[in-house]
């Protein structure tokens, strides 16, 4: 006679096979397709893990570790995350993916259109004295899907900044000049000739900063109304 342990399961669950399960599922609603990500597998593995290390079934541990936890001890940066989580013998991939899709809270998981990436983690192990499959889902979207700030932008702007502020001073220091010689002198002529010359350059950076001030004032925008 066996004991509880020794129970035999007869199911099979694959990583591969629940994913593409899940994207079934996803396409019969117009959605597109699901990427597997190695971070998400790896934030998945490890939770896996610890529900069998300490004997719970939660999306919250027993020391108070949640899904975002995990996903960021795997370094993955997310815009938005969820996870679906699965315990028992079922038969085969497809029959578990289905029970996530009977369940609600599951379901918006595997159909939600805000997902990109997913990464699924399977184990067999003991759990409540029994020999059991655990399956957990996670899902996410990257930081990365977000379009990027060019941070050179900024440098530029600094440093055209700086320009714009010596040639403010070296203006001020010409003007009181030009107020020592005559008009029609040749040092007047040679120095409102120098002034103009750095007026006109003055103005054409002070529109180039203007420019690369909105470039990057609308990059930070996209950027701020993505992660939103």
């Amino acid at each position: 006679m066996r004991g509880p342990t020794e129970q035999i399961t007869v199911s099979n669950l694959t990583v591969e096979g629940i994913i593409a399960e899940t994207n079934v599922h996803r396409l019969e609603y117009g959605l597109e397709p699901l990427s597997s990500d190695f971070s998400l597998r790896d934030a998945a593995e490890m939770k896996v893990e610890d529900m069998f290390a300490l004997q719970y079934f939660a999306h919250e541990s027993p020391t108070g570790k949640g899904p975002s936890d995990f996903t960021d001890a795997a370094g993955y940066d997310f815009l938005v995350m969820g996870e679906n989580l699965a315990l028992g013998n079922y038969e085969n991939d497809a029959v578990l993916v289905q029970a996530w899709m009977d369940s609600p809270g599951h379901r918006a998981n595997i159909l939600n259109d805000s997902f990109t990436e997913i990464g699924v983690a399977v184990q067999k192990d003991i759990y409540g004295g029994y020999l059991v499959w655990m399956a957990v889902q996670e899902f996410g979207r990257p930081v990365s899907d977000c379009p990027s700030i060019d941070e050179s932008l900024l440098i530029q702007i600094n440093e055209k900044k700086q320009l714009l502020e010596d040639w403010a001073e070296e203006l001020k220091r010409k003007s009181m000049r030009l107020e020592r010689h005559t008009r029609r002198s040749p040092e007047y002529v040679r120095e409102m000739n120098e002034y103009n010359e750095l007026v006109d350059r003055y103005n054409e950076t002070l529109q180039e900063t203007e420019h690369l001030m909105n470039e990057y004032n609308n990059q930070i925008t996209s950027y701020n109304r993505c992660i939103q």
